[in-house]
């Protein structure tokens, strides 16, 4: 009896922190997973970026509370630019990312989704970037700044949630850009 007592305490000696290391490798597991997800997302973002079009870059020509005007050599066609995202990549502003709404071709002004950060961009020296539309799994930020050789360097930060904690990854990369 003594002895199937003793067998009984060393296997709960044993089992109990096997069954906590199970628990606690459940938990970076699923931490593994959103950081894998927030990462492939940011890889999208910066493959996006690499194949943005010229005419989707330019100088903030207007701004409002919910509205961006953009360079002439956008599009003239309404509704062009729905679901786009525009980015502010430079100057006021810089690092805002809004969904389009709407888009008139005619004074080339998109409706955003939600109104600007203050301070507002700065027209004529702040920059834009225009994304083709997908889908949003997390908040992201983009910042672009000077490079040598004419390259600029971009930068695409995605935030995602673990346990109530704001956690961030970034990817880099450059491209030539006006």
């Amino acid at each position: 009896m003594i002895e199937l007592l003793v067998s009984l305490v060393v296997l709960g000696i044993v089992i109990f922190p096997l069954i906590n290391l199970y628990r606690h490798s459940g938990l970076l597991t699923a931490h593994a997973g959103h950081e894998v997800a927030a990462l492939n997302y940011a890889r999208e973002i910066i493959e996006s970026i690499k194949c943005v079009d010229d005419s989707h870059t330019g100088v903030v020509q207007a701004i409002g509370d919910e509205t961006i005007t953009f360079e002439h050599r956008t599009s003239v066609d309404y509704d062009a630019y729905d679901d786009f995202y525009v980015a502010i990549t430079g100057g006021g502003g810089s690092g805002q990312v809004r969904r389009v709404t709407g888009y008139d071709g005619g004074s080339r002004t998109a409706t955003v989704d939600q109104p600007w950060d203050t301070p507002l961009p700065e027209v004529y020296e702040s920059t834009y970037l225009l994304l083709a539309g997908f889908d949003q799994k997390y908040d992201f930020k983009i910042s672009v700044v000077p490079g040598a050789l004419n390259l600029k360097t971009v930068r695409a930060a995605v935030y995602y949630n673990v346990n109530d904690q704001l956690k961030d990854i970034s990817l880099t990369t450059e491209k030539l850009m006006r």
